[in-house]
């Protein structure tokens, strides 16, 4: 995964503006292509509101590297009501009108900005925590469980007490 700091670039910055840029490894717009980049636009984002930011665009990577992060994520889409989509909508339109180089369908922009938007609202929330009373309890219970996935440290490696993770096999484990 590459980072690119972009933060100088954009000193006019303005709520609303993109935060972070997400580029898949193959995109023709990638800065770095090869590898997955995430590009740092807002300058305002440091410290506990910059590690939320990076690790939810991380989570736009994730349906094609994990298939139980994939399961999870289309339990969230199952489970999304008529208002939600209907909100889904609203955005795709708002999106198209500030951004007429817009080319995707909806379906297209849900599967690859929306229903991300919806994960990491929760999973990631920013200071403004917008998302927060957007969710039903059922669907609290699939994010909840998809956060305790993600913070169980992946097969060969063991959490230490101080919260980083080490190898198995460099601990003599």
């Amino acid at each position: 995964m590459n980072l690119i700091d972009s933060r100088a670039n954009y000193p006019n910055f303005k709520y609303g503006d993109r935060q972070l840029e997400y580029y898949p490894a193959d995109e023709l717009y990638n800065p770095m292509p090869g590898k997955p980049t995430i590009e740092i636009m807002n300058p305002n984002l440091e410290g506990q509101w910059l590690e939320n930011a990076i690790f939810g665009d991380m989570l736009h990577g994730m349906p094609s590297r994990d298939p139980r992060f994939a399961d999870y994520r289309e339990q969230f889409r199952s489970s999304m009501t008529p208002k939600q989509w209907i909100r889904d909508r609203w955005e795709f339109n708002r999106q198209r009108q500030r951004n007429p180089d817009e080319r995707r369908t909806f379906d297209d922009w849900h599967d690859q900005s929306g229903l991300d938007a919806w994960l990491r609202g929760y999973l990631a929330p920013d200071e403004r925590n917008e998302w927060a009373q957007m969710y039903t309890p059922p669907q609290r219970e699939i994010l909840d469980s998809l956060l305790n996935y993600l913070q169980q440290p992946p097969e060969g490696y063991h959490r230490m007490p101080d919260g980083t993770m080490m190898k198995d096999s460099d601990h003599g484990m």
